[in-house]
């Protein structure tokens, strides 16, 4: 059953992805080579069919967001983002933030048609302030939207994590496949590529030997957080409970599966048997779900077995991203794509001063989003107080991101990273004024 809901999710999404227009996908090359890019996406499922209302008709399967893109920020960039800048355009972690957006959109016609519920999505009504509608660890939130029962999420991806998930294939690539010797660490983070002898650790992005650092986290990493802390990013996290919003599978494709990389990175066989039993307890840990070996490729993978020194001829990594985020509705009108180029819409540069350059799953577009949405509402008293007055706030993003209602978020993260070996503190990356 894993195996046929692995090859369902897989052809919807690169049918989906191939139906986009051209100046999306990565380019030829002359002398008949091509660029080369991973792909990443997020699908929804409807675990019952049977207990879907009859007023529903939708198919089982929705791909909410495509992504496509390798390109991270050096860290002395971070700075000067101001939240309009995509500091990671990994696929993977672009499909995510797609997905929030996506669900933004949802939440907001929900609000808008004075709606209780819609494909995916339903209101959870307000519980009175002295009711129990959330754990001691939360206070008296209550959270206004989830998930309709049975919906799980899937994850697709081209090629292998990067990070601690992808050792095993990087050193069966390489002229060696015995761990390689340990040498300086930078910043007290191994490199996205180097160290092999150091496996299971937090990792930063990989990047050229003459690259500037990125203190970005692997994807590996990213994706073990999210199986405590959720995919759903700030504010979008006071909308919907993290804790229910979890990946249910990885849908990976053979040649980029090592099970004991996998295990290691993601499970808590692996890793995280390190961590406190109280805290593994509340991690929710995604499926692997192997496609067959004879499933079609990804058009536009890069080919392990070449040599470098002939790729770097015949095929090129693509220096753009894209982002695709479905419509709202069944209007195609409301579908929205984007080319993005060093973590800004393409068209503008990173030093742009206007907010038009903002991808529409960057921090900055991500919050007034939220303010947007909730500002709209008519019946104010069916969403929380602290929420009605987000839209009201002026002042340090980074300040609001630190609030008390996520404040069980920040200190999960902080456990499992200290247990883990720790990882250095970036707040300056979000100290912007909104």
């Amino acid at each position: 059953m894993t195996s046929l809901i692995a090859e369902d999710v897989a052809n919807l999404v690169l049918s989906k992805f191939s139906s986009l227009p051209k100046r999306y996908k990565p380019r030829g090359l002359a002398g008949g080579g091509h660029e080369w890019t991973p792909l990443s996406a997020i699908v929804l499922s409807r675990a019952n069919l049977e207990h879907v209302n009859d007023d529903v008709n939708k198919s089982e399967h929705d791909v909410v967001s495509i992504a496509t893109g390798t390109k991270s920020l050096p860290e002395s960039k971070l700075p000067k983002c101001n939240g309009l800048v995509l500091h990671d355009c990994h696929a993977e972690i672009l499909a995510i933030r797609g997905f929030n957006y996506w669900l933004l959109r949802k939440i907001e016609g929900l609000l808008n048609d004075q709606v209780q519920s819609s494909d995916w999505v339903e209101r959870v009504p307000l519980q009175p302030a002295s009711s129990e509608c959330e754990d001691e660890q939360q206070g008296q939130y209550c959270y206004p939207f989830r998930f309709r029962q049975g919906t799980q999420i899937s994850l697709f991806s081209t090629t292998a994590p990067c990070g601690d998930a992808s050792m095993e294939l990087l050193m069966a690539a390489s002229s060696s496949a015995e761990p390689w010797p340990e040498d300086k660490i930078v910043s007290g983070v191994p490199l996205g590529r180097g160290h092999f002898s150091l496996l299971g650790h937090l990792r930063r992005k990989p990047a050229r030997a003459d690259a500037e650092i990125s203190m970005s986290m692997s994807c590996s990493d990213k994706l073990m957080l999210s199986q405590f802390l959720g995919l759903l990013r700030f504010p979008v996290d006071l909308l919907m409970d993290s804790r229910s919003v979890k990946l249910d599978r990885l849908v990976v494709y053979p040649d980029e599966f090592d099970e004991i990389a996998y295990t290691r990175a993601f499970t808590p066989e692996g890793r995280l048997r390190s961590i406190n039993r109280r805290v593994t307890q509340q991690g929710k840990f995604f499926n692997f779900a192997v496609l067959p070996p004879d499933f079609p490729p990804f058009q536009y993978s890069r080919p392990r077995m070449i040599p470098d020194r002939i790729v770097s001829r015949q095929i090129k990594v693509c220096n753009f991203s894209m982002l695709y985020v479905a419509g709202s509705s069944d209007r195609t009108a409301d579908i929205l794509v984007e080319q993005l180029v060093e973590g800004v819409r393409q068209g503008f540069k990173q030093s742009d001063s206007r907010s038009a350059k903002g991808s529409v799953s960057c921090k900055n577009s991500l919050f007034n989003k939220v303010c947007d949405t909730v500002s709209k509402v008519t019946l104010s008293d069916d969403l929380p107080p602290a929420l009605l007055e987000l839209s009201k706030y002026r002042g340090s993003y980074n300040m609001l991101k630190c609030a008390e209602l996520r404040l069980w978020k920040r200190n999960l993260k902080s456990s499992i990273l200290q247990e883990l070996g720790g990882w250095p503190c970036k707040s300056y990356e979000d100290d912007f004024v909104l």
